[in-house]
């Protein structure tokens, strides 16, 4: 008899990796994460975005100063749409029978 222990099976990265375009010229955030969070939090990403392209077109903020807050939008894109994938995921409460 073999001493050897089942081997679990590993577990896989889910994760989808995604990109997205900051500038005067881009597509606005929201449009290019329709259906991944909600309309609300789109709405708020698009506002940050475009007040850094703002600052950084009248020279407000520098190249490194835009991309570092452009760095941190992105971590929150990535949040929100974490954030809306898992409630998308929860199954819906059934109403109690009587």
């Amino acid at each position: 008899m073999s001493t050897r222990k089942k081997a679990k099976p590993q577990q896989t990265n889910t994760a989808t990796q995604f990109g997205i375009h900051f500038g005067a010229l881009c597509p606005p955030v929201s449009k290019q994460l329709t259906g991944l969070a909600s309309t609300e939090e789109l709405k708020w990403l698009d506002k940050y975005a475009n007040a850094v392209t703002l600052l950084m077109v009248q020279s407000i903020l520098s190249e490194a100063e835009a991309h570092n807050a452009r760095k941190r939008i992105l971590k929150r894109a990535e949040q929100v749409i974490r954030e809306f994938a898992a409630q998308q995921r929860k199954p819906a409460k059934k109403a109690a029978s009587r």
